[in-house]
């Protein structure tokens, strides 16, 4: 399940990424997904 992992802390980091850094957001899920091994 995803809801367990997405915790305020990771949610922020993953936000922070995409605002602050100025990365595109559907790269910062795609790689978190891979991280966690949901996806190839």
């Amino acid at each position: 399940p995803f809801s367990p992992s997405l915790d305020a802390k990771t949610l922020q980091q993953l936000n922070a990424s995409i605002a602050v850094e100025g990365l595109d957001a559907k790269k910062v899920a795609a790689d978190y997904l891979k991280q966690k091994g949901w996806t190839k």
